[in-house]
């Protein structure tokens, strides 16, 4: 504990990450999350793993070096965009080095859904956020690759409403998507509003496009949802 300091030189413009701190991200982020949709199948638990410095880049112990004080390095089994063959510097590893580098946690797996349509627990508000979303409706079917425009409002303009259209899959159905991968998204306060998006072209023989899921949920917590009227 005597290592870690209480202050750091890190801001948005110069980032980085003081010696005995760490950080942490929300699910909504790019590359903070894991699809684990090839390999749930019917369970309802599974383990998460998590390894930190597996490949030894980090010298957790004592540094080689050449008689003038210089790092050794050892070549490795990586490539780099050359083709050639990536470095680390020699090490002499602690003896404990690897006690803490694992950490195996039980996770909950639902059965349909995720992130985007769980309850919002940190208070978000607005069409960008990923939480609070239910599916409206049925799949909606469309032409792959065509650009689709509805006129889609609200009963109540008092009630604001967040909608946002996500490709579903053939094979596992209607698929809540966050906000950077939906194919359109917004609010919805009374006034009808057109929304336009490209409907889902062929991917494979399995997955043939053709269809969308419509996620909505009321702006503000506090208010009630109510139903999004979408037509063409």
């Amino acid at each position: 504990m005597d290592t870690i300091s209480l202050v750091h030189p890190y801001n948005c413009q110069y980032q980085g990450i003081a010696a005995g701190w760490g950080d942490d991200y929300i699910a909504g982020l790019d590359c903070q999350w894991i699809d684990i949709t090839p390999v749930a199948g019917p369970r309802s638990q599974a383990e998460l793993a998590f390894d930190v410095n597996p490949d030894r880049f980090i010298c957790e112990g004592v540094p080689r070096r050449d008689p003038r004080g210089r790092f050794l390095y050892e070549p490795t089994e990586f490539k780099n965009e050359k083709g050639e063959t990536e470095e680390r510097i020699a090490c002499d590893a602690f003896a404990d080095a690897n006690a803490n580098n694992a950490v195996r946690t039980k996770m909950d797996i639902p059965q349909a859904g995720g992130l985007v349509d769980a309850p919002c627990t940190r208070g978000q508000l607005g069409a960008k956020r990923n939480c609070g979303l239910k599916r409206q409706g049925e799949p909606m079917a469309c032409d792959p690759g065509s650009v689709v425009e509805l006129q889609c409002d609200v009963a109540d303009g008092a009630r604001p409403q967040v909608y946002r259209v996500c490709e579903s899959s053939r094979a596992l159905g209607a698929m809540p998507c966050v906000y950077g991968d939906a194919l359109a998204a917004g609010t919805l306060s009374g006034t009808a509003v057109t929304v336009k998006y490209t409907c889902p072209a062929w991917r494979s023989d399995a997955e043939t496009g053709g269809s969308v899921a419509l996620y909505t949920g009321s702006v503000l917590e506090e208010d009630a949802p109510q139903e999004v009227r979408c037509k063409k």
